[in-house]
């Protein structure tokens, strides 16, 4: 059935609404989207004016991730190459962080959690704390909890605290400093 409505997507064939991303439009169809994400079903059959338009601009996201976004949305799997960036590991690991925030502003907590999984899969000694902010920010407890228990341990610890991103981590996040450092602190038997 993903080979099909990938066909849909591709064709517009049947498409009721264009969605205009970055100068890019995507036809597509109003009862896919509203049956993926309550936010589309808000916007598209509620009482918002978005509702009764044929053409809706979206702003605060890029095309590329919108395109990603609604493959998944009509397919149900989150596309292998992840392009942009599909050969650079740098480059793959930011796209699926921009991923991740469409997916919570549509409320598509499954492709969240396929991105955080894929995250935590390709994450590096020095993104960590990258991927802990994410996680935060983007409210992944799975990715959150991974990324603390990582930086955690012992044979961890100091090699991500001497990286930049934990430096950054510090001055944007002080109080996922301050959950590892109570994870930490939770990790040492007590001495009574």
């Amino acid at each position: 059935m993903g080979k099909d409505f990938s066909v849909l997507l591709e064709t517009g064939v049947g498409s009721d609404v264009s969605l205009t991303v970055d100068c890019e439009v995507f036809p597509v169809h109003r009862t896919v989207l509203a049956a993926r994400s309550p936010v589309f079903r808000a916007e598209l059959f509620g009482s918002m004016a978005e509702s009764t338009m044929s053409n809706i601009t979206i702003e605060g996201i890029s095309a590329p991730i919108f395109r990603l976004m609604l493959q998944y949305m009509y397919t149900n799997v989150v596309p292998e190459d992840l392009e942009p960036g599909n050969g650079n590991l740098a480059t793959r690991f930011m796209t699926l962080v921009q991923l991740i925030a469409a997916a919570d502003r549509y409320a598509l907590d499954r492709l969240k959690l396929l991105c955080a999984r894929r995250i935590w899969d390709s994450a590096m000694m020095d993104a960590v704390p990258i991927a802990l902010a994410c996680a935060d920010k983007f409210h992944c407890p799975e990715l959150k909890a991974k990324c603390l228990e990582f930086m955690s341990a012992p044979q961890n610890s100091r090699l991500v605290f001497a990286t930049p991103a934990y430096i950054m981590l510090g001055a944007k996040s002080p109080h996922l400093i301050d959950e590892l450092r109570q994870k930490i602190r939770d990790s040492y038997p007590s001495k009574q």
